[in-house]
């Protein structure tokens, strides 16, 4: 079964998106056990704001991930690797 691509970044943006608002909504009812009183519209239209710039950064980020050719960050593994630290340890009098 082929799943197309869209539908895979789709699905993590929403969730993405779902994430922050659940968050957005703990915090606003932290505040209000605190005594923080905002009016509901407010408080909706900063929900939506939220929900919003959630899904906007994480479409981006996303679509940029994919987008990119190599790996980035990733450990170097392999016996030239640990030549290359033995000989920088050599080189650097690490003994």
């Amino acid at each position: 079964m082929r799943v197309s691509r869209l539908a895979l970044l789709s699905g993590r943006v929403l969730r993405d998106a779902l994430t922050l608002l659940v968050q957005a909504i703990v915090l606003v009812l932290a505040g209000l056990g605190f005594g923080i009183c905002a009016p509901l519209a407010d408080v909706l239209i900063g929900l939506g704001f939220v929900a919003v710039d959630a899904a906007s950064l994480s479409a981006i980020l996303y679509t940029v991930g994919t987008a990119a050719q190599e790996r980035v960050g990733a450990a170097p593994t392999g016996q030239h690797d640990r030549r290359t630290a033995d000989a920088f340890c050599r080189a650097s009098h690490c003994q």
